[in-house]
């Protein structure tokens, strides 16, 4: 029998019932497993510093009566580890905290009232190197999440953004909204993972990005 590692993960909150619901649906996932809980920045700072090595951290925003907030706390985990995945799950989905969230460092922003459902989806996503953000986010920064041609309206502007072919429009569509792998993307469009990989390179070097949360940020920042 192959025995799988499962994806450890910790939750930064400071609501307790929100920290007690997330471990439930942790602990209940044959693929996951509960790290740590905590109810503040700091002390989810000391034990990263100290040992603590999960595979995602849950992390909210906003936290009562601290002088950090989360994107503070993103910042600093990125200081400490650069592999570590980071969910934001939050109260707040307005586009500048969105924006503020990625460009510190997250790789994916769930909003709270949508996440009790797709939590541990969106954990097992980020540990297999995906982006993640729900639907209601995507649809507030991008437009109608359903229609391509919404999405699509994000690039018309701009020299660089106008050299994207509809192809390619399609790729960076799938790659970075709907989080799809090169194979997943492959088998959509019945094209070759090595083309798609080609696309997705050709697409990096157009936005000037290096990855597929910076891919996004920056089609975020041209929204905004």
């Amino acid at each position: 029998m192959i025995y799988v590692a499962k994806i450890s993960v910790m939750v930064v909150d400071d609501d307790i019932y929100v920290r007690q619901a997330l471990e439930v649906l942790i602990r209940r996932h044959p693929e996951t497993k509960s790290d740590a809980m905590f109810s503040n920045i700091d002390e989810a700072i000391k034990a990263l510093s100290n040992g603590n090595r999960p595979d995602v951290i849950i992390m909210d925003i906003n936290f009562e009566g601290s002088k950090k907030n989360g994107i503070d706390a993103i910042k600093e985990i990125r200081k400490l580890n650069g592999s570590w995945k980071i969910l934001v799950s939050s109260m707040n989905n307005d586009q500048d905290t969105v924006t503020k969230a990625i460009n510190a460092g997250a790789d994916g922003f769930v909003w709270k009232n949508e996440s009790a459902d797709g939590i541990v989806s969106a954990v097992i996503k980020l540990a297999e190197g995906r982006f993640v953000v729900t639907k209601s986010i995507a649809e507030k920064i991008m437009g109608t999440a359903v229609s391509l041609e919404k999405y699509v309206d994000i690039l018309k502007e701009g020299k660089d953004y106008k050299r994207l072919t509809a192809e390619l429009k399609k790729t960076l569509y799938l790659y970075c909204y709907c989080g799809m792998s090169a194979k997943e993307i492959a088998e959509e469009l019945c094209l070759s993972v090595h083309t798609i990989n080609s696309r997705i390179k050709v697409c990096y070097q157009l936005l000037n990005a290096t990855s597929r949360a910076e891919a996004f940020s920056k089609l975020v920042e041209r929204e905004i």
